[in-house]
């Protein structure tokens, strides 16, 4: 992997495009087959674990030369390599039942949601660690003045939480489709997490004790002008 060059977290290594040509390649010839070669299949499954493998290694060195320091870093640079070789995929109009879109998608998917769930904790962490601590069942019943103190700082700092949302996605995400994709999961679980705070609120006060308690009509509202971005 050293010598494989430079790695940069928000661009995929070069190498993602190569395997992905030439895996188009081999599964086209492959496809004009009469007969399944399974020891072919066999091959390109071994050859998708390499390049997975490949991809750590690159990882392990970009933490080596302070490229990738952070379990978010790795993520991003793992999302926009593996997109780069579905893109590649699509563009080469590779068939969409083929085992590695199936593969790469289930990949990419794991490694979004991961990804978000590392943003948010970043802008959101007090109002989704408690969301998680209350959906426990021996959880300790909140104070009145807890719950003010999580809406106190929710409503303060929710909208510079968004922007802080956008750019990053905007920042770590070259390929503009792709990045309105994961903002808008972003922010579709941010706002789950937040009816999930409201329903635990509901749960154990009246809300009305409460002030500066954001709506969910609110955040949607605000969310839309992040959506047409």
């Amino acid at each position: 992997a050293d010598t494989l060059g430079p790695i940069d977290v928000a661009r995929p290594h070069y190498v993602s495009r190569r395997y992905a040509e030439f895996t188009s390649i081999v599964e086209s010839l492959t496809s004009q087959l009469r007969s399944k070669d399974e020891m072919m299949e066999h091959n390109m499954d071994l050859l998708r674990e390499q390049y997975r493998a490949l991809l750590k290694a690159l990882a392990i060195q970009g933490e080596k030369y302070r490229v990738l320091t952070t379990p978010k870093s790795k993520l991003i640079f793992y999302i926009n390599n593996y997109d780069s070789v579905l893109t590649t995929f699509s563009q080469v109009k590779l068939p969409t039942e083929s085992g590695d879109i199936k593969k790469f998608e289930e990949l990419l998917a794991t490694s979004t949601e991961l990804y978000i769930e590392e943003e948010l904790m970043e802008c959101y962490g007090r109002v989704i660690n408690f969301v998680k601590a209350q959906e426990n069942e021996d959880a300790k019943r909140p104070s009145i003045e807890e719950i003010q103190a999580l809406v106190d700082d929710f409503g303060a700092n929710w909208k510079g939480g968004l922007e802080m949302l956008n750019s990053a996605v905007l920042t770590y995400f070259p390929t503009f489709s792709s990045s309105r994709i994961i903002l808008k999961q972003m922010l579709t679980q941010l706002v789950l997490y937040y009816t999930r705070f409201l329903d635990i609120v509901k749960k154990l006060h009246d809300v009305k004790k409460f002030t500066r308690l954001v709506s969910i009509p609110t955040i949607l509202q605000e969310i839309k002008v992040y959506s047409r971005g």
